[in-house]
């Protein structure tokens, strides 16, 4: 067995050879540094000749709680060049796994979270000329989101969404809101939608499927969508589409 800063790997018999991710103290959180080990790791396995199957695991209670909260305080200090240099290493990083000649395996138990989804919508929508508004729990998430192009910040800890929304969009709401969270955040969102708006469920990260309450409806007739093929779509086409959009979409006409 050979052992890196964050990386544990076990070449079995038969061919196998186990990555597992070793920071059970912060639920295997991922940094700077466990990319680039990860990145390392599956280029030499994929070069042994000896390896024919890989499996990847996680130390302790949780395979990966993430991306670690100190590698994104870092990230929300450093310059835009910086970020987009970091994003790349590890989008390079997820693409050497996907790519992967050899069967890959993910050994699984209690979480496996993410959060990549929201940054990508903060992104997507800036690319096209949307004002993006990112809401996210605690100063360190919201720094992440800034520094990928967040116009206005809300902190769901300590702020009403839905009042806050409101105030920054002159009482109208949100034409397009992401949802990966669920729960009493999903309502806040639905309620902070402008009327006619979209909104997409994507999950429940917060342990609780989304309800909706039919009283919301009565008074704000929203599309409500579940795919996240829908994203694009939804962005693209909220009033005021913008030349970098792929979709060519022509503005939704809007309900007065």
């Amino acid at each position: 067995m050979s052992e890196q800063a964050r990386l544990k790997i076990h070449r079995r018999s038969a061919g196998v050879a186990q990555i597992t991710m070793s920071r059970a103290d912060v639920f295997n959180a991922f940094d700077e540094a466990m990319i680039a080990e990860l990145d390392s790791a599956f280029r030499d396995l994929v070069e042994d000749d000896n390896v024919r199957v890989i499996v990847l695991a996680g130390d302790g209670k949780h395979f990966s709680a993430g991306a670690d909260l100190k590698w994104m305080q870092r990230a929300s200090q450093e310059s835009r060049e910086w970020n987009l240099a970091d994003a790349r290493r590890f989008a390079a990083m997820l693409g050497n796994i996907d790519a992967c000649p050899k069967p890959t395996l993910a050994r699984i138990q209690g979480a496996a979270l993410g959060g990549g989804v929201g940054l990508a919508a903060v992104e997507v929508g800036k690319a096209i000329g949307a004002r993006v508004i990112a809401t996210a729990g605690g100063a360190a998430k919201l720094g992440l989101a800034e520094a990928h192009g967040a116009d206005a910040l809300i902190d769901s800890r300590q702020e009403d969404i839905r009042q806050r929304v409101l105030a920054l969009t002159d009482g109208r709401g949100a034409d397009v809101v992401l949802d990966p969270v669920g729960g009493e955040v999903f309502e806040a969102s639905l309620r902070a939608t402008a009327w006619g708006g979209r909104i997409l469920v994507i999950g429940f990260a917060s342990g609780q499927m989304p309800q909706i309450p039919a009283g919301i409806l009565l008074v704000n007739t929203s599309l409500i969508c579940s795919s996240i093929d829908c994203l694009l779509l939804l962005l693209a086409c909220t009033g005021y589409p913008h030349p970098a959009c792929p979709l060519k979409c022509k503005p939704v006409p809007r309900r007065l």
